[in-house]
């Protein structure tokens, strides 16, 4: 739970910077349930949308309406959504020396273009992580 708003906070920079139309279609993906509750906490103080997680119960939450044209990935390895992604950005980077090892450096990746909707592979990302 260390460093959770300055997380949020940290992803809120990278939305708003979006471009409007992005913006719009922006989806913010944790690979955590507490980072996704992290996100749904704080996030309404910093005018983000709810974040999705295909993890424990927010795998039955869904993906949501949108298709994921936009994605900002928070708490993923380098390489995971590597191949969906047609391109892909790191603008940013959050990090804290007391969390646990897989939440102390985590790069915020936006994901843009992907080869398939998240709709398409919500069913497969059942019980992943």
């Amino acid at each position: 739970m260390l460093n959770w708003e300055a997380q949020v906070a940290k992803i809120a920079r990278i939305y708003h910077d979006l471009p409007d139309a992005d913006r719009l279609r922006a989806v913010i993906l944790t690979s955590n349930y507490g980072e996704a509750g992290a996100i749904d906490f704080y996030g309404p103080r910093y005018g983000l949308p709810k974040a999705i997680a295909y993890v424990g119960t927010y795998w039955f939450f869904g993906p949501g309406d949108l298709p994921g044209d936009v994605l900002i990935l928070h708490g993923f390895p380098e390489d995971d959504w590597r191949e969906l992604c047609g391109s892909r950005t790191a603008p940013g980077f959050v990090t804290h020396p007391f969390a646990v090892a897989e939440q102390r450096d985590l790069t915020i990746f936006v994901c843009r273009d992907p080869s398939a909707t998240l709709q398409d592979v919500w069913p497969q990302l059942e019980g992943e992580t």
